[in-house]
Parts: structure tokens; sequence; C-alpha cells
């Protein structure tokens, strides 16, 4: 458990900008999926 703990703080900066950009990829997603419905209608 410690260990896992470790990394992750080692590897803080990694995780949030890999967090960030699946974020980003599923607002992305979300987004264009509305418009299509939107341009469908």
């Amino acid at each position: 458990m410690l260990m896992l703990w470790r990394y992750f703080v080692n590897n803080e900066h990694k995780i949030s900008v890999a967090v960030m950009v699946y974020v980003r990829c599923i607002v992305t997603i979300v987004g264009y999926a509305e418009v299509h419905k939107v341009l469908q209608n």
C-alpha cells in the first residue's frame, strides 16, 4: 500500500495530465454527439 502511494506521488503529474486528457476526450465526444443529434433533427 505504501509503495502504491509512493508511486502515485512520484507520478502525480503524469496521472493528472492523463486525467485531463481523458476528461477532455469525453467532453469532446459528448459534445460532438450532442451536435450530431441536433443536426439530424
